[in-house]
């Protein structure tokens, strides 16, 4: 890796040698690392692997700052009963809109069929947009996210 401390990727982080993962560690996080070699290889993984594809989703977020406020485990609070989430507007797109998204340099389009219960995208016929989303990214994320009909997904179209 050399002398220059940039993150590395997280394959690369167990080849390290103590110095440069302390280095690596100081450079991070502007402090002392921790003694067990393992918990300074785990927390430069999360780093690295944040920086990548970004850190917890904001329902995580809050499930780990409700533990922390009442002293009990994570998994203590995600197995707590909560009330139903409500239920969110689905929504209505005619059939034959075309959904356009950019992504790695190519242009995806998927035509909406049957009032929006199935999509075609390169000739085959899915059922929900997040099938189609993980085929382009490679990842499972939220079709009607990626394709931008929820929040700001500023390189989508859609046209009728």
């Amino acid at each position: 890796m050399g002398t220059k401390h940039s993150t590395p990727d997280i394959a690369s982080l167990q080849a390290l040698s103590l110095p440069e993962l302390s280095a690596l560690w100081q450079q991070s996080f502007r402090g002392p690392p921790p003694k067990q070699p393992n918990l300074v290889i785990r927390e430069l993984a999360w780093g690295a692997q944040k920086k990548q594809r970004g850190g917890f989703d904001q329902r995580t977020k809050r499930l780990l700052q409700t533990a922390i406020r009442e002293g009990r485990q994570p998994a203590e609070v995600a197995s707590a009963p909560r009330a139903s989430p409500t239920p969110r507007a689905r929504p209505v797109l005619p059939t034959s809109a075309r959904l356009v998204r950019e992504w790695g340099e190519e242009r995806h389009e998927v035509v909406v069929l049957d009032g929006g219960k199935a999509f075609e995208y390169r000739g085959e016929r899915y059922r929900s947009l997040s099938t189609i989303a993980k085929a382009i990214t490679g990842t499972h994320c939220s079709g009607p996210r990626f394709f931008g009909l929820t929040g700001s997904t500023s390189t989508t179209r859609r046209t009728a």
